[in-house]
């Protein structure tokens, strides 16, 4: 990896860090170069406002989610083991960075600014493609009892997304392994 590229990670890691914590207005490119560890005008060496940042660290962190879940995926054939390694890699990598899962649903609900909201939207519809895809396999062979495949997969992803920011602020609210299985029986299995 280049000294570009690992600046460039190091910069959006730390800009989710930050969302997480101070929230999406407060969180300034002085708190993310700091969280970085470079100076706030490196940042602008990468990115030419804190929304570009945004936009473009969601696009990052979207490609290399849905890069890594499509490795794991090629392993199966069975739609419900698909399903299943999706849900399990996504709790696990939200347990690791929850801080990402939290920046996008921030820029998500910050529809006042297209830009953000675009690179929210990024974000959700990598791993919404890759979950419906899986479903509508799954209802071709008959592995899933739904009528549409795309809001079959909204309604998992939005159901376990909301529960796993809801388990991240208090674990005693949201028991992830009964909601999901409650989310695969919702889809026939």
């Amino acid at each position: 990896m280049s000294k570009h590229q690992i600046n460039k990670t190091q910069i959006i890691t730390a800009a989710a860090q930050v969302i997480a914590e101070k929230g999406l207005e407060n969180g300034t490119v002085d708190d993310i170069a700091k969280a970085a560890g470079i100076a706030k005008g490196s940042v602008y060496e990468y990115f030419d406002s804190k929304e570009m940042l945004l936009l473009e660290g969601a696009k990052y962190l979207a490609t290399q989610r849905t890069n890594a879940l499509k490795k794991l995926l090629v392993k199966y054939s069975s739609p419900i083991k698909k399903l299943q390694v999706l849900l399990e890699a996504n709790n696990r990598m939200s347990q690791k960075q929850p801080e990402i899962l939290l920046m996008n649903y921030a820029l998500l609900i910050s529809s006042h600014n297209s830009i953000k909201t675009k690179g929210a939207l990024e974000f959700f519809k990598t791993y919404f493609n890759l979950v419906s895809d899986v479903i509508a396999e799954g209802k071709a062979d008959g592995s899933f009892q739904v009528a549409d495949p795309k809001s079959a997969a909204l309604m998992i992803i939005l159901t376990h997304d909301i529960g796993r920011v809801l388990n991240y602020i208090n674990k005693d609210l949201v028991d992830l392994d009964k909601l999901q299985k409650e989310i695969y029986t919702s889809v026939g299995v």
